[in-house]
């Protein structure tokens, strides 16, 4: 099973920052089917794929929605709710070529520290 590791969740949310998800763009649907296409292949959501939905909105985006229900007799339930469009990168400045990517983006963070403001 994947994503159980420090390394594997890094790796899993780095390759969704690739996306360049702007808002209304069409790497922001395709990282709605993305998402939904990763959750599929779950052994969880093989054996229940009602439980996952890529479902359309007005607009042309998606919305991903997962329901995953404990084995154990429980009345509490966690909800989790994200988005994951970006408004555009123009804040990143001179970095902005490095804005979908978080680890080269660290990088030269880290490099260039004494040059970033407070």
């Amino acid at each position: 099973m994947r994503w159980q590791t420090k390394e594997e969740l890094t790796d899993l949310l780095c390759s969704l920052v690739q996306y360049h998800s702007i808002t209304g763009s069409e790497a922001e649907i395709a990282l709605a089917e993305h998402l939904h296409s990763l959750l599929a292949q779950k052994s969880y959501f093989k054996s229940n794929p009602n439980h996952l939905k890529l479902h359309p909105l007005d607009d042309g985006r998606r919305l991903v929605a997962a329901l995953v229900k404990s084995s154990a007799a429980t009345k509490e339930t966690v909800i989790l709710l994200s988005h994951f469009d970006v408004v555009g990168v123009d804040d990143y400045g001179s970095l902005k070529n490095l804005a979908f990517q978080p680890k080269e983006l660290t990088e030269e963070i880290i490099i260039n520290k004494s040059k970033m403001p407070e």
